[in-house]
């Protein structure tokens, strides 16, 4: 078996493990929604995954970058994100880690209510202020197919979501594993080199199945979808995406967003800026900025 095929085996084994490992098997009452849900839980529960353009990471990327959420209801927040993507054997196979190690928040009294915390957090009722920590999310990425002619870049992704995150009461990360399988494709469709920029236009579209426990014996099941439209050059990026989950409870968890980010190339560095608006059931804006720092460690031709 090749090494890229086993590694996608061993991923999805370990994401139906995890998950089923801590399913109890008592009968769910699906009577009521459980409200374990994006809509009414903090900005990094489970937030619309960064969607893949149809390809992955071809070096050893490190990034860490800083956001700040203003809330709807007045739940406001700032975190540190970091992420890594590993190259495994072949440029067309990465293993990414990402989590939010640290994540300051504030909550008011309406967004409390609207989260019914009051009613269930017990002594956690009176807390409006903390610091949590995220999870931990694995995935492995795999450029299926390289465009050529006609043929469109293809990849498939899967990914596990542990649950390490704190703070559940306080209604900022589930107490539940998650799991999601996507596939995206993409298009690139060159516009000319003027300043000889060589600029690009890339359209890609995804769809997948994102799944969390949400209770005893239960689990809410999403489908997935988004849409990026990305001009780049040698020196910039800027990409437009519109993307999100739709679960099948029909109370908060039917997350879209729309995301702008800017990167600027220089040299091993990516500076980045990006601005995120929750259309529905993510009720949050966001501003982030950060740097990325790469390496190309399997010294393969450019």
């Amino acid at each position: 078996m090749k090494r890229s095929k086993f590694f996608t085996v061993a991923v999805l084994a370990l994401a139906v493990q995890t998950v089923c490992g801590q399913t109890s098997m008592d009968a769910p009452d699906l009577s009521e929604p459980t409200l374990i849900n994006p809509g009414h839980f903090g900005p990094n529960a489970f937030p619309v995954p960064d969607m893949l353009d149809g390809t992955v990471n071809r070096d050893l990327r490190i990034e860490a970058s800083v956001s700040h959420y203003w809330g709807k209801r007045g739940d406001n927040a700032s975190d540190l994100l970091l992420r890594l993507n590993i190259p495994l054997f072949t440029p067309r196979v990465n293993l990414s880690l990402w989590m939010v190690p640290v994540e300051r928040w504030h909550q008011s009294d309406e967004n409390l209510r609207a989260c019914r915390l009051e009613e269930n957090a017990g002594r956690y009722d009176h807390v409006r202020n903390g610091v949590a920590t995220g999870d931990v999310y694995v995935s492995g990425d795999i450029h299926v197919i390289t465009a050529k002619g006609w043929r469109p870049d293809w990849t498939i992704r899967a990914a596990l979501k542990t649950a390490s995150g704190n703070d559940h009461y306080r209604g900022r990360y589930y107490d539940a594993p998650g799991y999601f399988f996507d596939t995206s494709v993409a298009e690139t469709f060159r516009l000319g080199s003027e300043l000889g920029w060589n600029n690009r236009l890339r359209v890609a579209l995804s769809t997948g199945f994102l799944c969390w426990q949400s209770g005893t014996g239960r689990q809410n099941d999403a489908v997935m979808y988004g849409v990026m439209v990305q001009w780049e050059n040698k020196h910039f990026s800027l990409s437009e995406t519109f993307g999100g989950y739709s679960g099948w409870e029909g109370e908060g968890d039917k997350p879209m967003t729309l995301k702008t980010q800017l990167q600027y190339h220089l040299g091993r560095f990516d500076v980045l800026g990006a601005a995120q608006f929750g259309l529905q059931d993510w009720n949050y804006r966001q501003l982030r900025i950060g740097v990325a720092y790469h390496i190309d460690i399997l010294k393969k031709k450019k």
